[in-house]
């Protein structure tokens, strides 16, 4: 009997594909409309389009981020302002949540532990920011001593958040304090752009990145160095906003489910045979 449930419970894992844990890369475009939001693959670049957004306008250097449940951007141009809100992705729809009085919140990083926003305003000469959801205000951190931030991301796991600096001479991968705003370098990353999104994987502790001047083209950071590869092109112009989730990932898949209940149902059916 041990056998017969065990080659039915090998049937199950053979016959059904298996969802695994993992990690999913979404990014946005600036400009060029509709702004829009893809997945890209993590092997190859190549994009899969979620949905366009529906807003006021179109995202101009966009930074993009998840944060309890939302898909947050920043610097939604409204023709009157420039506004942080979140998207909808099952139908693009854009919702308000702060005025930034500032066009220049590039980039984008969540702190899930501290239920945070942050951005980098480069309009108030490169000062961190950070924003509450929900709180209608934005606190000013401090001067990051010149990093702009037009990539940032937030790794989770270690409490550290990275943003972007530089351009013509190179770009640049920096940590920046939370806390003072002071910035500390950590290298050049492979490319030099000033269209640059960020986004940190938990699962592999790595950071992606991704250059929207050389037409979306993605690359995998070594957070300690800023050393990476190259990953593809997604052929998407001024791609920028770019960040990982894990959100949804875990899902068993239906077939096993189903397959599992026969197998279970059909062990029992051969117990019974056996008293009678």
């Amino acid at each position: 009997m041990k056998r017969i449930a065990g080659v039915l419970f090998a049937v199950c894992l053979i016959a059904t594909p298996t969802a695994f844990a993992g990690g999913t890369l979404y990014a946005t475009n600036s400009w060029g409309g509709p702004s829009s939001v893809w997945t890209l693959s993590q092997t190859t670049a190549a994009p899969t389009k979620v949905c366009d957004i529906s807003g006021p306008g179109d995202l101009s250097f966009t930074g993009a981020t998840f944060l309890q449940g939302k898909f947050w951007v920043s610097d939604m141009d409204t023709g009157g302002g420039y506004d942080l809100g979140w998207v909808d992705l099952a139908t693009g729809a854009y919702t308000f949540e702060y005025n930034q009085a500032s066009s220049d919140w590039h980039g984008l990083a969540g702190d899930h532990a501290a239920g945070l926003l942050y951005s980098i305003d480069i309009d108030m000469t490169d000062v961190l920011v950070s924003y509450a959801p929900g709180s209608g205000a934005r606190t000013d951190i401090g001067s990051t001593g010149g990093v702009d931030g037009r990539g940032m991301c937030h790794d989770d796991n270690h409490g550290i958040l990275y943003a972007t600096g530089g351009f013509d001479t190179g770009t640049y991968l920096y940590s920046i304090d939370k806390t003072t705003a002071a910035s500390t370098l950590i290298g050049t990353l492979p490319f030099d752009s000033y269209l640059v999104g960020l986004a940190y994987d938990e699962i592999d502790n790595v950071i992606w990145a991704v250059d929207g001047l050389a037409g979306g083209a993605l690359y995998r950071i070594d957070p300690a160095t800023a050393g990476g590869t190259y990953i593809g092109t997604t052929g998407i112009a001024d791609l920028d906003g770019l960040t990982w989730t894990t959100d949804g990932e875990v899902i068993p898949a239906p077939g096993a489910v189903i397959l599992g209940g026969i197998g279970v149902s059909l062990v029992g059916w051969l117990r019974r045979r056996r008293t009678l």
